[in-house]
């Protein structure tokens, strides 16, 4: 599936998806999402401006300007006890799974995804993207569960990309949400 995002769209599930990221398709249907289920997720996020720029930064009003203010996406987290895995799983036909560690109620899962295009930055900004989703789950009343924590995008550059591909953008850039939601 191609969009204007390019590729895998269902791969950034944060301010990847704004920033336009282009990459090779090798998978054509949502993957399984692996381990027994905790819930179906809608997972909504805020930008904190202070934890998002480049190194160094843009010119102002720099790297926050070009990122969406908020992200809001449907996941699947899954886990398998035994071993103590933890799988995030969008569900979408492209897409790829972030996978972890659930500790306790500690979820840690991600993914680094190669071949993006930072088309905000240029139209040939190549880039490497690890995506973090990191917090706590907490049982709600009638057996609901929660979730608080952090959504984190890393543009790191892409070695393969040539030399000053990306304007003005000096890579790493990260881009940092809270991020909260409640499991059905």
């Amino acid at each position: 599936m191609r969009s204007s995002r390019g590729g895998r769209s269902g791969r950034a599930l944060g301010a990847g998806l704004a920033l336009s990221l282009v990459a090779g398709c090798s998978q054509t249907t949502a993957p399984a999402c692996p381990g027994e289920p905790i819930g179906n997720f809608l997972l909504s996020g805020t930008l904190l401006p202070e934890e998002t720029a480049c190194s160094p930064d843009l010119p102002a009003p720099g790297w926050a300007s070009l990122v969406p203010p908020t992200v809001s996406f449907q996941a699947i987290l899954a886990s398998t006890p035994a071993s103590g895995s933890a799988a995030l799983c969008a569900g979408r036909k492209l897409g790829d799974l972030l996978i972890g560690t659930l500790t306790g109620s500690h979820l840690r899962v991600e993914v680094t995804v190669p071949g993006a295009i930072l088309s905000a930055c240029s139209a040939t900004c190549g880039a490497v993207m690890t995506e973090v989703v990191e917090g706590d789950l907490a049982a709600g009343t009638g057996g609901v569960t929660t979730f608080q924590g952090t959504l984190v995008d890393q543009m790191d550059p892409d070695p393969s990309a040539p030399a000053g591909s990306c304007g003005a953008c000096s890579l790493p850039c990260t881009s940092t949400y809270t991020l909260t939601g409640t499991g059905r």
